[in-house]
């Protein structure tokens, strides 16, 4: 019993000596804080050339040192308290180059904890819990949890098509930045806006910016992806650089439009290998890898794509692309996918001309056809012209049907979008009093001026016709821009109809 109250009491001084240490050397500039180390160096080496010695002689009783157990603890300890001195002195080093001159010993400390993950990066950030994520937020963008909330169950709608749940009870930490200056701390590159920081299992990113929504969804998808590996293989992979930022990109939605032939010139090996080549605005990988995932998600099974994201080989991929495609031993596998995305994308006018002839009660079968040809991000782009063809119809319930499809498809399309495209379908209806009530409430927090311009507009038409159907203001402002497109009229009179029988 005795001597392990003085095992425990040898490693409670040592682990002080170490916090103390840490302080002192945290305390000075990098030379001064290499000279403190130096000399409290000693004291670990000096335990060395003690325990080396109680080794070869079996014990040193003076010292308290009584067995070469004892000595071999004394000689491990020592080693280790040695390595973390020569440690804390190039941390503080590294936190000083990392531009915290002046900075104090708890300042640098303070500092390790947000790069590490432990802390929030931003002073002022304070933790929200949602139901989807732990937020670090500050008063300045608090609100946007509410939109992340709202967004979250759609990605994960649009994700669940790659890949398996989420591990129940897992979610990501996401800090919200208001500009990019705290996210320095990442050494991230001057023109990265985000990071999904595999060590720390945290979201940073800049949510003051156009298009931040897109952006969540980015670092989102690399979470979810390094949540599938592991929970499929316990560690996380290093698949190629171009299918981790083209699968993320991939899922933001957007779609490339070329010209792709600057990319032709880098095969896969080349997207992962050549990075730093590929980084300006005419031959970036993430646009490479968004191109290559689209095309391939879009051919492989589920599984398949699956195994790609848990495969680091580079070759077992493209081998296994090549025997999906067949593709020919003379045809380049990114020089094949690049073509291939093109041939589809030149398919798309010819589907636009053809909704001319869609009738709403084909609706069903067109948008069938629609997914199988196309890539998944088009579908938001063509599923607004869908329902307008079914609307000019006055077809409500099937316009309320792709209206569904669209808020599956598009994650980023907001409550207030939402509550106007409700409004038209329930104005249609002839329910012009929970139309307007509708449209007031999406207006409340419209921020987009054309967009607001357009719902002030339809909203002023609505309350005249509640007021009165034939209000001479209302069908002059409907001559001069329609709601319902060639439908207008139409519904316009079921409207006076509906009153004049009242």
């Amino acid at each position: 019993m005795k001597g392990i109250l003085k095992f425990v009491l040898y490693m409670g001084v040592l682990l002080l000596f170490i916090i103390g240490s840490s302080w002192m050397i945290f305390s000075f500039d990098e030379m001064r804080g290499m000279l403190v180390g130096v000399l409290l160096w000693c004291i670990p080496f000096g335990l060395f050339v003690i325990s080396l010695i109680a080794l070869a002689m079996g014990k040193l009783p003076k010292l308290g040192i009584r067995s070469r157990l004892s000595a071999a603890v004394v000689l491990l300890t020592s080693i280790l308290a040695g390595a973390s001195l020569i440690l804390l002195v190039i941390s503080n080093v590294f936190v000083i180059q990392a531009g915290n001159t002046g900075a104090t010993a708890l300042e640098k400390i303070a500092w390790y904890g947000k790069l590490t993950g432990q802390m929030p990066m931003q002073s002022d950030a304070f933790k929200v819990e949602g139901k989807y994520a732990t937020y670090y937020v500050t008063k300045d963008n608090e609100e946007k949890v509410v939109v992340m909330e709202e967004m979250f169950p759609r990605v994960e709608a649009q994700l669940d098509r790659f890949l398996p749940p989420v591990t129940s009870g897992e979610k990501p930490e996401i800090e919200l930045h208001q500009s990019e200056s705290t996210l320095n701390l990442l050494q991230m590159e001057p023109e990265m806006s985000g990071v999904y920081n595999v060590l720390t299992g945290k979201i940073n990113l800049n949510a003051n910016q156009l298009g931040w929504e897109e952006l969540v969804i980015h670092e989102y998808t690399h979470y979810r992806v390094h949540q599938f590996q592991l929970q499929e293989v316990g560690e996380h992979r290093s698949i190629p650089h171009w299918l981790e930022e083209g699968f993320a990109q991939m899922m933001m939605g957007t779609l490339p439009l070329g010209p792709f032939d600057h990319y032709k010139e880098f095969t896969l090996q080349d997207a992962t290998s050549k990075i730093a080549n590929m980084n300006n605005p005419m031959q970036d990988v993430y646009t490479y890898g968004q191109v290559l995932s689209l095309e391939i998600s879009k051919e492989a099974s589920k599984e398949q794509f699956q195994a790609w994201l848990l495969t680091e080989d580079n070759a077992v991929i493209e081998q296994e692309i090549r025997d999906l495609y067949a593709i020919p031993e003379t045809v380049l596998t990114h020089q094949f996918l690049f073509e291939k995305y093109e041939a589809t994308l030149a398919k798309d006018p010819g589907y636009f001309d053809r909704l001319l002839k869609v009738t709403a009660d084909g609706w069903e079968d067109e948008w069938d056809s629609y997914k199988k040809d196309m890539y998944f991000p088009m579908y938001k782009e063509y599923l607004p012209i869908l329902q307008n063809v079914v609307i000019v119809e006055l077809e409500w319930d099937k316009g309320e049907q792709i209206l569904n499809e669209w808020i599956q498809y598009d994650p980023i399309l907001s409550q207030e979008e939402i509550q106007q495209e409700q409004a038209y379908l329930v104005a249609g209806r002839g329910e012009l009093e929970e139309a307007i009530s509708l449209m007031e409430v999406a207006l409340n927090k419209q921020e987009h001026f054309e967009r607001s311009e357009k719902m002030n507009y339809y909203l002023s038409i609505y309350k005249l016709l509640l007021e009165d159907p034939f209000h001479p203001e209302a069908l002059s402002k409907l001559e001069e821009r329609t709601i319902y497109s060639s439908g207008t009229q139409k519904w316009l009179q079921q409207i006076q109809d509906e009153s004049s029988s009242q």
